[in-house]
């Protein structure tokens, strides 16, 4: 039941943060940006295990994932954009 949105989140970070983020010479922004978002996962633990119980495992994990998405997204498109490459060629 929780294992879709996991994948999906854990490939597109693999792809962001790996496979691009490392291959560019950012490995230090990617392993901070994972840092902080193993951060809010792990501080989600605190607030949704007591109240969902065994749910709450599953769901701090999804926004951990959710959150490093969304910092991966925000530091690809500054990279794109500090590279020039505002336009979108066919």
């Amino acid at each position: 039941y929780w294992f879709a949105p996991w994948l999906f989140l854990g490939v597109l970070n693999n792809l962001l943060g790996i496979q691009y983020l490392s291959n560019v010479g950012a490995s230090q922004m990617y392993a901070t940006l994972a840092a902080v978002a193993s951060g809010v996962g792990f501080a989600a633990y605190f607030v949704l295990i007591p109240r969902l119980s065994y749910l709450g495992v599953p769901m701090g994990i999804l926004l951990g994932e959710f959150c490093l998405s969304v910092l991966l997204l925000m530091a690809v498109y500054r990279r794109w954009q500090a590279s020039g490459r505002r336009e979108v060629r066919s």
